[in-house]
């Protein structure tokens, strides 16, 4: 299956520093490498699985295009962490969850750098991605931090209007947040270069 443990190994052996996961093997809790005792790490991440499977509502998660399976919200979000942490792209985006013991994996630190050719070039702003419970099938909420003067963006709230980003208008469950920042850093191409921004250090009332 498409959340098959295999394939999140990463996430969820870093899902083992979570308040909610069991513990790993003893003679894994020196952080083996997964390659040098697969079969432990398998039936430990397999338990996790099945523990975590029986609290998920598996009908809020991302469709497999191929068999029509459902990865449950939670997978989702782990394995977005782990590309997040991994790292990915040329740094111009970047995320990573806000408290690594929410069990909620709810809010995550954001940040885009301005692209080229647009008023917020080369300028490093700070956002807050939510992923409410109804994610991926639902679009995030997206705050702006760094205040910005762009049109899709409240300049009350800083919050991101999503009927205005052609990505989270249009959003499915193949939909991620590293999508969604992406598509928010093009959209910063769409406004005029010459319109003012105020300066950099100032910053949008925190979320409610």
């Amino acid at each position: 299956k498409e959340w098959e443990p295999l394939r999140l190994q990463n996430a969820i052996i870093r899902s083992a520093e979570r308040s909610d996961a069991g513990t790993p093997p003893s003679h894994l809790a020196g952080d083996v490498p997964f390659d040098q005792d697969p079969g432990a790490w398998r039936g430990w991440a397999e338990g996790q699985l099945n523990e975590f499977a029986q609290r998920e509502d598996t009908g809020i998660g991302r469709t497999n295009s191929d068999d029509g399976d459902v990865m449950p919200r939670r997978f989702c979000l782990l394995e977005e962490l782990a590309e997040a942490e991994h790292g990915f792209g040329d740094g111009t985006v970047s995320y990573g969850l806000q408290d690594k013991f929410d069990r909620r994996m709810l809010l995550w630190d954001a940040s885009i750098v301005g692209p080229l050719g647009s008023a917020l070039e080369d300028r490093f702003v700070n956002l807050i991605v939510q992923t409410g419970p109804q994610y991926p099938l639902e679009p995030p909420r997206i705050w702006f931090i760094s205040r910005v003067a762009l049109s899709t963006v409240s300049q009350e709230t800083g919050e991101v209007q999503r009927a205005s980003v052609p990505y989270l208008r249009n959003w499915t469950d193949q939909g991620t947040i590293r999508g969604a920042l992406e598509a928010m850093r093009a959209s910063m191409s769409n406004d005029p270069l010459r319109t003012p921004q105020p300066p950099e250090d100032e910053t949008f009332p925190p979320p409610p």
